[in-house]
């Protein structure tokens, strides 16, 4: 099923970011990739207090900036959030096989 944390999440994300992501977390990378693919920034209201931990998270490790003035992100969050979201949106829904 789609966007679901499954134990290949659970493992493709420690080996990228070093620890295990949430379901929170994953949910959040589309909408924050879609802000980035289309030149905007995040809406406060569509972002809740668990979001917004994570946000703050991203910010701190530096992997994002500005969310919501002027949002950024590191080539390196980019392609790691891209490889979750191929595992978790592509393949789980067996969209891959071109």
């Amino acid at each position: 099923m789609r966007g679901m944390l499954t134990d290949e999440i659970k493992q493709k994300s420690k080996e990228l970011f070093g620890y295990e992501i949430t379901k929170e977390e994953l949910r959040l990378m589309p909408y924050a990739m879609y802000c980035v693919l289309n030149d905007g920034n995040l809406n406060r209201k569509n972002v809740d207090r668990v979001e917004m931990e994570i946000l703050t998270n991203w910010e701190d490790k530096g992997f994002i900036k500005s969310p919501f003035t002027g949002l950024k992100v590191s080539k390196d969050f980019y392609d790691k959030v891209n490889e979750l979201l191929w595992i978790g949106y592509v393949v789980a829904v067996e969209r891959d096989n071109v």
